[in-house]
């Protein structure tokens, strides 16, 4: 996850408030688990956001700790009033709660720690100790990126070194991936949720067709549909220059796109129909869920792309 980047929750049956699986819809769609949405909120935007009474998110993913090479919990970034404030957020909206550890630039401790298995042991322990003392539901492990075959099979250890740990207290282990990431198979194993990072690719960073061959791609190796949560940016990167990028807040103030538009000034972004063609693209695969990157980016109140993505998994 990059550092710098209403539905009406009755309609779709509510928040979460823990567990492993999804609940299931209506009736009439019973034998398809209802596509849910998880949403990452940086500390930097904790202090201005103030989400709408159920704003339309089942999971918030607290955005980020970091692994020491040593393996323990460095929560510099996230002291005691940001925790405080993700569990406000947490009772406010019903949702499920989870820590996310690592980032863009936030990921150093990661190869030292992961190929010692003392320090993994340390630090797999010290997340389920969080977790119970803290009120989260679980961890969002986010490795950008584990470099080279010897690196990715220390993640798929380090993974599983966490899940043993994790399945006897019920805690949920996810994990931002992209799509580009060459894994070994215990990586997907071992989460019960695969953050798939559909976007920031060259040029037109994330449309709708290489979001479908990137959940195409998981699949095909077997990943269960299930785990799998298709990633949506509530951001826009100019073409020619992909580090030059703004929020969709900032997009729309600036150049008041229609609900059509996907690209403007040079910036591609998801515009509200694209989302929600997306959405039911998540709906008809029968994926887990629907991720977005990142939920301070929105537009508030008229012209939420959260309110735009909830009304099409209401659908």
């Amino acid at each position: 996850m990059r550092c710098w980047p209403v539905l009406l929750l009755a309609a779709l049956g509510g928040g979460c408030a823990g567990g492993r699986a999804n609940a299931p819809v209506e009736a009439e769609e019973a034998t398809i688990p209802r596509v849910q949405v998880a949403g990452y909120l940086p500390e930097y935007r904790l202090a201005e956001y103030a989400p709408a009474d159920r704003a339309g998110f089942d999971v918030l993913l607290l955005f980020s700790a970091e692994a020491t090479p040593q393996g323990e919990l460095d929560l510099g970034r996230l002291p005691a009033p940001a925790l405080e404030r993700g569990r406000e957020i947490k009772a406010q909206q019903r949702c499920q709660l989870l820590l996310s550890v690592g980032g863009w630039d936030r990921s150093a401790g990661f190869p030292v720690l992961a190929a010692d298995s003392a320090a993994s042991r340390r630090f797999a322990e010290g997340l389920v100790s969080f977790c119970r003392e803290q009120g989260f539901d679980g961890i969002d492990l986010d490795w950008e990126h584990p470099k080279g075959h010897k690196e990715a099979e220390a993640f798929g250890r380090l993974l599983g070194e966490i899940a043993a740990l994790f399945a006897p207290q019920h805690l949920l282990l996810s994990s931002a991936l992209a799509p580009r990431q060459q894994l070994p198979d215990a990586v997907y194993q071992h989460l019960d949720r695969i953050h798939l990072m559909a976007y920031d690719n060259p040029g037109r960073h994330s449309t709708y067709e290489t979001a479908v061959n990137d959940v195409q791609n998981l699949l095909d190796r077997g990943v269960p549909a299930a785990k799998v949560w298709l990633g949506v940016p509530f951001y826009g990167r100019k073409t020619d220059n992909f580090g030059e990028a703004l929020t969709y807040a900032q997009l729309a103030a600036r150049f008041h796109p229609g609900p059509e538009v996907d690209e403007v000034g040079g910036y591609y972004f998801n515009g509200p129909q694209t989302l929600q063609r997306k959405a039911r693209f998540a709906h008809e695969k029968g994926l887990g869920g629907i991720m977005v990157w990142e939920l301070g980016q929105d537009v508030v109140g008229e012209g939420s792309m959260l309110k735009a993505l909830g009304l099409a998994l209401a659908d």
